[in-house]
């Protein structure tokens, strides 16, 4: 009786000790985590539905996608509106206006007719005067998924970023990535655990890690070719007839890939950039694209651009991309049915790019511009870089010596008449 009680009093005190060790461990191993969580907006179609609008020019607080037509380039305030900024003179261009188009993303134009998108309708606005534009069209439903999200009458049209600051257990989050793969959980800010995991997060981070007569940069999800304009959704090609460019008629919709996210034309094949590749179709037939091949890599974010028989593909981490590479691809698509990798090379995070005459300009994010000499592409050569801000989207302008360079700290122009040597021509900073 005696031997069973003190096995029992052993029993009981050892179960004591353990847990006693594991609070003790548990209180000792929390992490306090402070991240971006996602909140889903909804509207009404009254609250989508408002008239166009335009308005004094504005500091450029969360510019995106930049497009050049004639002698004024716009760029996207993200899901704000418009900038316009007059370019006649590059050395000293002026915001000039700003419009007002709730939920914009992405814009083209064709002849002095702009297409961009509100949310899940498409317009075209007239800027045959861009400092007065005005609605001519609207299309309704242009973007609407059968299965759009809605909620007591109203539409799932984005979402913001919410901080959050939260106390884990170690033992219930022993593995970043699985923390990072939370639905609730968009960016990580700071990690108690570990130091390096720490920063300010600028709210166009926070924004981007949510979501024919012209040129667009390589990060364009719009484009016009001849009497077509293409969008793009997350997995999607919608083509619209432009013949009457007041008008746009909503045409084929044709199912790609979960995660496309760019559109590059060139010649008569469409390049369409997503999270698992690149995706080759002929539009030899504008009106009904046609699929060719496909160039798989690792899953990540994907801008390409193309010039002669070679496609540049940059792809870039990040947790709207579920990826973890940051690197150049150089595409062989000389036998367009079989693309080939003949290089690739490490990058800080690219992003948007632009390849002109055998020199390839890569905006390569808070690393800055990198510019690389392609006449060899199987063996690029950098031959400049710009390192003292961030870059988002660039665009080289053909029979021009202006390079257009967009990014967190608002819009550059470049002299790029010697590659080797660009010189800053002017700045609208935010």
């Amino acid at each position: 009786m005696m031997k069973h009680f003190s096995k029992i009093t052993f029993a009981i005190g050892f179960l004591a000790m353990v847990a006693l060790l594991t609070g003790c461990f548990s209180d000792d191993c929390d992490r306090e985590i402070t991240y971006i969580k996602p909140v889903p907006i909804y509207q009404s179609i009254d609250e989508i539905r408002v008239p166009v609008k335009v308005e004094e020019a504005r500091i450029m607080d969360n510019p995106g996608k930049i497009y050049y037509y004639n002698d004024f380039i716009f760029i996207n305030e993200i899901r704000e509106g418009v900038h316009v900024i007059d370019n006649r003179d590059p050395r000293s261009p002026q915001k000039v206006a700003f419009i007002n188009v709730p939920g914009n993303i992405d814009m083209a134009v064709k002849g002095n007719v702009m297409y961009v998108d509100n949310y899940i309708d498409l317009l075209a606005l007239d800027i045959s005067n861009p400092t007065n534009a005005s609605l001519i069209t609207r299309v309704e439903n242009a973007f609407l998924d059968e299965e759009q999200e809605t909620l007591d009458g109203k539409f799932l049209v984005g979402q913001r970023g919410e901080q959050v600051t939260e106390k884990v257990d170690c033992d219930l989050i022993t593995d970043m990535d699985a923390f990072m793969a939370r639905p609730d959980v968009i960016l990580v800010v700071e990690d108690s655990s570990n130091p390096s995991v720490a920063g300010a997060v600028s709210s166009s981070d926070m924004t981007r890690a949510l979501n024919g007569g012209g040129i667009s940069g390589s990060m364009a999800r719009f484009v016009t070719n001849k009497d077509v304009l293409y969008t793009i959704d997350n997995n999607s090609m919608h083509v619209f007839d432009i013949s009457n460019a007041s008008t746009p008629a909503p045409g084929n919709v044709v199912n790609i890939a979960q995660g496309i996210e760019t559109i590059y034309p060139y010649n008569d094949h469409l390049f369409i950039g997503g999270n698992n590749g690149m995706y080759i179709y002929s539009n030899a037939d504008p009106a009904n694209p046609t699929f060719i091949s496909e160039f798989q890599h690792v899953t990540a974010c994907d801008p390409v651009v193309v010039e002669g028989d070679y496609a540049y593909v940059t792809i870039h981490d990040g947790t709207e991309c579920w990826g973890w590479l940051n690197e150049l691809h150089v595409v062989d698509i000389s036998d367009i049915t079989n693309p080939t990798l003949v290089h690739n090379r490490n990058m800080s995070n690219p992003h948007g790019l632009s390849v002109l005459n055998n020199t390839l300009y890569v905006c390569d994010g808070r690393a800055g511009l990198k510019v690389l000499d392609v006449q060899d592409p199987t063996n690029p050569i950098e031959i400049e870089e710009i390192t003292d801000r961030s870059t988002y989207d660039v665009i080289a302008i053909p029979d021009s010596p202006l390079l257009l360079v967009v990014g967190e700290d608002g819009f550059f122009q470049y002299d790029r008449s010697d590659p080797s040597d660009i010189k800053l021509l002017s700045g609208i900073t935010k």
